[in-house]
């Protein structure tokens, strides 16, 4: 089914045959936004992945920063989350953070998400640009870890490094890998000290980060994102 939607995207509502977790408040439905485009297309895909408390439309702000030979697919967090809106992992106790199991249910579906598209002649999924803000951006971490060869660049917008079991952290996982990495040095939600730890943890792992700071909290200021628009255009083909 697929009803439009103002601005030029739809929503696509489907239901997917298997998902990777059992859990009764696991959404039994994958919902996601693409940017209209013809099947067979072929285009390089381009997937946002929204905050805790956000759903398919809250990525639409950085759309603009991806160039429109892109696909651009925004899905919807699988679990309900307790203030409203969508998440990505079942809301954890207060203090801490998610390590990559606690995604795993969520990179699953993903993953089913993605071959959906592919499917239907929609994309080139070797191609793969990553961009999440918030819990969004270490779900994409997450993701990225656990299928590189699918990603071909990661963007960690206000984000963190999920927990990582040091059998993972000795090996070059993302080895070249280009990582966007922007947060505000006065974030009270998830602190610089968190993000600083993250970015050492995506070195170790190989990765190349451009790191972009600003005086700010828990958003992404206006240089960071014209620097975003001139690191993606400057991405190797």
């Amino acid at each position: 089914m697929r009803a439009a939607i103002p601005g030029g995207l739809f929503l696509h509502r489907w239901t997917a045959v298997a998902f990777p977790s059992t859990d009764p408040q696991h959404q039994r439905e994958l919902i996601y936004r693409a940017s209209p485009v013809a099947q067979g297309t072929g285009l390089p895909i381009a997937l946002f992945l929204h905050g805790r408390s956000g759903n398919e439309n809250s990525m639409e702000v950085f759309a603009s920063s991806i160039p429109d030979r892109f696909l651009k697919i925004f899905p919807r967090g699988i679990f309900p989350d307790p203030d409203g809106g969508f998440g990505w992992h079942q809301r954890l106790a207060p203090g801490h953070w998610p390590d990559l199991d606690d995604f795993q249910p969520a990179v699953g579906s993903l993953d089913i998400l993605i071959q959906h598209v592919q499917g239907r002649k929609m994309a080139e999924t070797a191609k793969m640009i990553v961009i999440g803000f918030s819990q969004g951006a270490a779900l994409g971490c997450a993701f990225t870890l656990a299928l590189p060869d699918r990603v071909r660049a990661l963007v960690m917008l206000s984000g963190y490094v999920p927990e990582t079991p040091q059998a993972i952290r000795r090996q070059p996982i993302l080895a070249g890998k280009p990582v966007f990495v922007a947060h505000g040095t006065e974030d009270p939600l998830v602190p610089i000290a968190l993000a600083n730890r993250g970015i050492v943890s995506l070195k170790a792992l190989g990765a190349n980060v451009h790191d972009c700071r600003a005086r700010l909290g828990h958003k992404v200021s206006a240089d960071c994102l014209r620097a975003l628009r001139e690191w993606l255009h400057d991405l190797p083909a």
